[in-house]
């Protein structure tokens, strides 16, 4: 998983955020 500067729902689900 990769983390995004901006912490979403992406982020919770474990979604790749770019």
């Amino acid at each position: 998983m990769f983390v995004s500067a901006k912490p979403g729902p992406w982020a919770v689900a474990g979604y790749p955020a770019q």
